[in-house]
C-alpha cells in the first residue's frame, strides 16, 4: 500500500507569482486509473486518511524514491523476565505428551491429545496466572523450547507402549525403570519383527500371482472371534 499510494500522487512545484502570498510551495497531483481525481476521492477510494498521505510523502526522499521495508522485521519485541518465561516452559510442560509407536524411528517429536490447542493452554495459563503475557509471546516460546504437535498422526498408536512410558517416568528406583525399559524393547522388537514379515508378504504377493496379502489393524476393526470361527481356537 505505501509504494501505491506513493505512484498514484505526486507533487509538483507550484509556480510563483508576483502576488502570491501562500506559503504553499507543492501543489499534489492524484491519479486512480489513470485518471486525476479530487483527494476527496482519493483517500475514499483507498479507504485511508489524509493523514497517512502525509506521512508517506514526507519519507520520499530527494530521488522520489520511499523505500520499499515489505518483508523486514520491523516489530521489537522486550524482554520478558526470565522467571515468567520459566513459568510458561513449566506450564506447557504439565500437558500430558506421548509417543507415536509406529513412527517412533521416523521422529522424535512429542504429541500432544488432539483436543489441546494453543489457545486452550494459553486461556488455562491466564487463569492461574496473572501475568502480562501476550499469546504470540506463549506461541512463540511453545514453538522454540518444545517439539510438540497437536495432533495426533494418521497412523495408530499403541496404548501399551504409552502404558511402558508411564511406568519408566514414575518409575521409584533405577532398577524398576531397566526392568520397564527392558520389557518395552522387547515389545517394540516384536513389533518390528511383525511389521517386517508384512511387509515381506507384502512384496511376495507383488511378484507372485498365486499370492494374496491381506492387513488388518485389530485397533481400528474388533472382530468376534467366534463369529468367523464357529469352531473356535483350539
Amino acid at each position: 500500500m505505501p509504494l501505491y499510494i506513493f505512484f498514484r500522487l505526486c507533487c509538483a512545484y507550484k509556480k510563483k507569482r508576483a502576488k502570491l502570498t501562500s506559503k504553499r510551495t507543492h501543489t499534489r497531483i492524484y491519479h486512480l486509473a489513470g485518471r486525476e481525481v479530487c483527494s476527496k476521492m482519493y483517500i475514499q477510494t483507498l479507504r485511508i486518511s489524509s493523514a497517512r498521505v502525509d506521512r508517506y510523502l514526507k519519507k520520499v526522499s530527494s530521488t522520489n524514491v520511499i523505500k520499499d521495508r515489505r518483508g523486514e522485521k520491523t516489530a521489537i519485541h522486550r524482554k520478558m523476565p526470565e522467571d515468567r518465561r520459566q513459568r510458561i516452559i513449566d506450564h506447557i510442560s504439565k500437558f500430558p505428551k506421548y509417543k507415536s509407536h509406529y513412527c517412533r524411528n521416523q521422529s522424535e517429536r512429542l504429541f500432544l491429545n488432539s483436543d489441546v490447542t494453543l489457545d486452550k493452554m494459553f486461556n488455562l495459563y491466564k487463569e492461574e496466572h496473572q501475568d502480562s503475557v501476550s499469546f504470540s509471546s506463549y506461541k512463540r516460546i511453545f514453538y522454540d523450547n518444545f517439539n510438540l504437535q497437536r495432533k495426533r498422526l494418521k497412523k495408530d498408536t499403541c496404548n501399551k507402549c504409552d502404558n511402558f512410558a508411564v511406568k519408566i517416568q514414575s518409575s521409584t528406583s533405577e532398577q524398576e525403570k531397566k526392568q520397564f525399559e527392558r520389557l518395552r524393547d522387547t515389545h517394540q522388537d516384536e513389533a518390528k519383527a511383525a511389521r517386517n514379515l508384512m511387509n515381506s508378504d507384502l512384496q511376495k504377493a507383488k511378484n507372485e500371482e498365486n499370492v494374496e496379502v491381506m492387513a488388518l489393524s485389530i485397533q481400528d476393526i474388533i472382530l468376534d472371534v467366534l463369529d468367523l470361527c464357529p469352531l473356535g481356537l483350539n
